[in-house]
């Protein structure tokens, strides 16, 4: 899962958040992957994979609310960092 907030994708936060005051049902969701990259930051090779595809970030906010949809109750939601330190993520 890949949050919305990483630094490679830093361009797509406010319309995230945005989004999420709307109530979007599916705010983390992207036409189109490599419109929002940081190609600075981001290696040729990863933006190669990324071309014209959708995609959907996953966050707790995205996680909670298909859980709830699916009739689960939702008792606690995370995001962690990663273990290791990183210049894109």
């Amino acid at each position: 899962m890949l949050s919305p907030y990483v630094r490679g994708f830093k361009s797509f936060i406010p319309l995230f958040e945005e989004r999420v005051i709307n109530n979007e049902p599916y705010p983390a969701f992207v036409e189109n992957l490599l419109d929002i990259a940081d190609h600075s930051l981001i290696p040729e090779s990863a933006l190669k994979n990324m071309d014209q595809k959708p995609f959907l970030f996953f966050d707790k906010i995205t996680a909670t609310n298909c859980f709830k949809k699916g009739g689960f109750e939702v008792l606690e939601a995370l995001e962690m960092p990663l273990a290791y330190p990183s210049e894109i993520w």
